[in-house]
């Protein structure tokens, strides 16, 4: 790296924060999940066994009483984000929170992501909620949809996925299995 600052784009969702592991435990608590052990898809209704309302009523509950996005980051997310902050490099935090089936919940799911940030110390300069993530300009970007990774790999953007369960079809040469991983691929660029 040549010692320019970059902008570093990074999705939060199972990247930053155990979403699908936080919605998983919400729905082992309401009864949904049986003998599930892990959402491994975009349809965890389907792998429970359940109607998409049954669990979308789960999801909306945690919504209305803040537990959906109220648990801690994953172990050293913080710590990843600093070193690259330390490098001089923009953090700029790009989700998809609040849009999709959240969008009638959209006012509710960013207050809850701003307040989250804020009570963990995430360091970040941007925060965007968007469901276009290719939109928002970034030299690396680390996402674990594999439609975003495919997106922003078009916009030029070094983009690494985040492997997931969901995403193990694309075939990508920058996968890494935690954000400490996509930080040190950063910094020795």
């Amino acid at each position: 790296m040549d010692g320019s600052a970059l902008v570093v784009g990074v999705d939060i969702d199972d990247v930053l924060y155990d979403w699908s592991g936080r919605a998983h435990q919400l729905s082992v608590q309401a009864g949904l999940a049986g003998e599930v052990r892990a959402i491994t898809s975009w349809t965890p209704h389907r792998e429970y066994g359940c109607t998409a309302e049954q669990w979308w009523e789960v999801i909306e509950s945690g919504i209305h009483d803040g537990s959906l996005f109220g648990a801690p980051p994953i172990a050293g997310a913080i710590g990843a984000l600093q070193q690259l902050r330390a490098a001089g490099h923009q953090i700029h935090l790009v989700t998809a929170r609040g849009s999709g089936g959240f969008s009638p919940y959209a006012a509710a799911v960013r207050q809850q992501t701003h307040e989250w940030a804020a009570r963990h110390g995430i360091p970040y300069d941007d925060l965007t909620f968007t469901a276009d993530k290719a939109r928002v300009r970034t030299d690396y970007f680390v996402d674990d949809s594999a439609d975003n990774v495919v997106a922003i790999r078009q916009t030029g953007s070094r983009v690494y996925v985040m492997d997931r369960p969901w995403n193990s079809h694309l075939d990508h040469p920058h996968r890494v299995r935690h954000i400490t991983e996509f930080a040190a691929a950063v910094l020795s660029a």
